[in-house]
């Protein structure tokens, strides 16, 4: 990943992102205010010094030249920015997510579940209806399970506990990795996966107010991107915002972000729907014609690996070019949303 993308690939339990996050705001002077709601929005057309305001569910009003909605799923800002309430529509599919202690899963003395943790790969088990993807966080003390199956009348709130023998029949008769794993599993949440379609607009019509992340659209898990997806808009906003002069310069500059994100932000939403359905195929001519392409895209890709280690580990990049494109993730992955808001920027005089 480092050589072909020139950057790391990261597997990162949410607990420890958030302390990263908050301890790089903190130490930036940022000022961090929790358990304050916001009940409202009001534009900067209608407000007496032409900055938009947040009312919170206390009462107290706080006055901004930018407000960013990055208020997840089920955004207040969001119906505020397309006038719309929300309409999620459900895909069929719910998703039960459990942390397994890689201590428990040494005890055991199993080297098919020593190998998941050393081997430090992303591993993913398709079935008709269903898939598991598992992998280490936390430095490899803990081992995260995704695992999406048809949906049961669940919420949509990641806060919901699953039951965990009900789980463990979901999956009753898969290989053996993914039973033992089932067996240490001691608590688990469900939540239900609604898909929204893409907004018209992240921007209000002052140009005061944005979106960033779920809020601005919600990204299904299919191809493990919704996270990622709201660091580079966050990284794009912060990079033109960066280039404010003067207050006139926010409406173009959040245009800008707009212009910039959106089209990448729908087509990674719609690639991870059409991961569902190849990951979810009935067994039959059309799982073994999938299964097929990937043994070919595996052996491919270790013949690429092998002849690297016998180049001085130089990877044949012309080959591995051809095996992501089957893949439909190098697109997403070699991205650079730095650059891109950079050439907006000299695009747009923003030197």
């Amino acid at each position: 990943m480092r050589e072909r993308y020139a950057a790391p690939y990261y597997h990162v339990h949410r607990q420890d992102l958030h302390r990263i996050l908050h301890g790089r705001a903190t130490g930036s002077g940022v000022t961090l205010s929790t358990n304050s709601a916001v009940s409202a929005v009001t534009p900067a057309s209608a407000s007496v010094d032409g900055k938009p305001k947040v009312v919170l569910a206390n009462g107290d009003t706080i006055s901004a030249d930018i407000v960013v909605g990055a208020d997840g799923i089920r955004s207040l800002v969001r119906s505020y920015v397309t006038g719309q309430s929300d309409r999620a529509v459900p895909t069929g599919d719910a998703a039960y997510r459990a942390v397994i202690d890689t201590d428990a899963m040494r005890r055991t003395t199993d080297r098919e579940l020593i190998d998941l943790i050393d081997r430090r790969e992303t591993t993913v088990w398709m079935g008709p209806q269903k898939h598991l993807v598992g992998y280490n966080v936390s430095a490899q003390r803990r081992y995260n399970l995704v695992l999406i199956h048809p949906d049961q009348g669940y919420s949509e709130s990641w806060t919901t506990p699953g039951d965990v023998r009900r789980l463990r029949a979901e999956y009753q008769g898969w290989e053996p990795r993914v039973q033992k794993l089932l067996e240490l599993i001691k608590d688990a949440w469900v939540w239900r996966l609604n898909l929204r379609d893409p907004i018209p607009t992240w921007v209000d019509s002052d140009a005061h107010v944005t979106l960033l992340g779920d809020a601005r659209g919600p990204m299904l898990p299919y191809m493990a991107q919704g996270g990622v997806m709201a660091i580079e808009d966050a990284a794009v906003l912060g990079r033109l915002l960066s280039h404010v002069a003067h207050a006139e310069d926010i409406p173009r500059l959040l245009r800008g972000y707009q212009q910039i994100r959106q089209g990448r932000v729908s087509k990674v939403q719609l690639a991870s729907s059409a991961n569902r359905t190849l990951f979810h195929i009935p067994d039959g001519p059309a799982q073994e014609a999938r299964d097929a392409k990937m043994r070919e895209a595996w052996k491919a890709a270790t013949k690429a690996e092998q002849g690297a280690q016998q180049n001085g580990g130089k990877a044949d990049h012309q080959h591995l070019e051809r095996d992501a494109e089957r893949g439909r993730i190098d697109e997403i992955l070699k991205h650079d949303a730095d650059a891109e808001a950079d050439g907006w920027l000299a695009a747009n005089g923003f030197d």
